[in-house]
């Protein structure tokens, strides 16, 4: 049976494991995992591991996340992983943006996430279909898996030299017990209209 990293309890099967990144075998609780900040998962910074001391992370649970730190900026080539690219990277469901002219239209990008539901999400879901109310904790897995979506949506489209996505769709469709949440778009080149010859 796994064993959490940080806390050292087994992690069963009503505890979901969370690896932090492919090719570890090494697991969070999920009473750990939902101490790291959405923040510091999705671009993270040196500082923040350290804000985690008070927040009950372990020396053991601070090295794997500095290890996990370690991996994605060995992963993120400067020019292309930059936080700034990301910052400032312009999304729309539209087809333009006020005020910017569209210089080049790059290539259809799409982000795309499997989420297991779990045990507890899908038996949280049976009582409130069975109860007519709202399932808190499947909705929490649904817009992280969406925010996943689009976070690899941005990637691509970084990666391929654009600096703004239009036409975002997000769909969602189940696979067997699982939910696959599929984020497309066109990436594209804008630049301002003050700019523009």
């Amino acid at each position: 049976m796994a064993v959490c990293v940080n806390c050292k309890k087994e992690i069963g099967f009503l505890n979901a494991t969370r690896p932090l990144w492919e090719g570890t075998e090494e697991m969070l609780c999920s009473k750990c995992w939902s101490k790291i900040g959405a923040g510091f998962i999705n671009n993270p910074q040196m500082e923040d591991i350290d804000r985690f001391i008070k927040e009950g992370f372990t020396e053991d649970g601070l090295e794997y996340l500095r290890e996990y730190y370690a991996y994605v900026q060995e992963m993120r080539p400067a020019n292309i992983w930059e936080k700034r690219l990301y910052d400032d990277h312009m999304l729309t469901t539209g087809c333009h943006f006020e005020g910017y002219w569209i210089e080049r239209y790059i290539a259809l990008v799409t982000g795309s996430v499997v989420l297991g539901t779990g045990f507890r999400a899908g038996f949280s879901a049976m009582a409130a279909d069975f109860s007519g109310t709202f399932c808190d904790e499947f909705e929490t897995k649904l817009e992280d898996a969406k925010d996943e979506a689009i976070k690899k949506l941005i990637r691509k489209s970084v990666g391929l030299g654009g600096n703004a996505v239009i036409g975002i769709d997000i769909d969602y469709m189940q696979i067997g017990g699982m939910v696959g949440v599929i984020a497309n778009g066109t990436s594209v080149s804008i630049k301002p209209l003050a700019g523009r010859p």
